[in-house]
């Protein structure tokens, strides 16, 4: 059981790290913030890009599963 937790932690931490790059990619920093703010924020950044929006929604959509 401790497996599978860790395993899942993992997962969201890279998924958290490759929202973050995308939005560095572009020039948009993310800053600081805990899980829960996180994908508002970067949707937040996002908004007004079509290709980034693109992006960070799926892999907002994917985080939240």
């Amino acid at each position: 059981m401790l497996g599978a937790r860790h395993q899942l932690v993992t997962m969201r931490t890279e998924l958290d790290a490759q929202i973050r790059s995308v939005l560095k990619t572009f020039g948009l920093i993310l800053g600081t913030g805990n899980k829960d703010t996180l994908i508002k924020r970067a949707e937040e950044l996002a908004q007004g890009h079509p290709v980034i929006s693109s992006l960070v929604a799926k892999l907002a959509e994917v985080r939240r599963l």
